[in-house]
């Protein structure tokens, strides 16, 4: 159980480490916000809605990035009609393309 444990966390940190060198913010913030509404999300009016009140601080620490970097990545996501966002909410309203800005 232990060493299943360290395993993935492990993986986990490989993983977060190569997608820091290899995406910039935005691709990095489209990344967290996929993994968030595939895991902590509802179906909504007009999209996904991520069921985490978030901060600003919160997804600029999980990206690696400046809260302003942050910020822009999330009006430029915004300006594409990928996602939605209001006061600690988010909701994506287009999954796949998402997805596809992640990679």
């Amino acid at each position: 159980m232990l060493l299943r444990m360290v395993t993935a966390r492990m993986r986990y940190a490989n993983r977060k480490r190569i997608e820091y060198g290899a995406f910039d913010t935005p691709g990095r913030v489209a990344t967290r916000l996929v993994e968030l509404a595939e895991r902590y999300s509802k179906p909504g009016e007009g999209g996904i809605r991520v069921e985490l009140p978030l901060s600003g601080d919160e997804p600029a620490g999980w990206t690696g990035a400046f809260c302003e970097a942050v910020s822009k990545a999330l009006r430029a996501l915004r300006d594409r009609g990928l996602i939605e966002t209001g006061q600690r909410r988010v909701t994506v309203r287009d999954l796949e393309g998402l997805r596809r800005r992640a990679r």
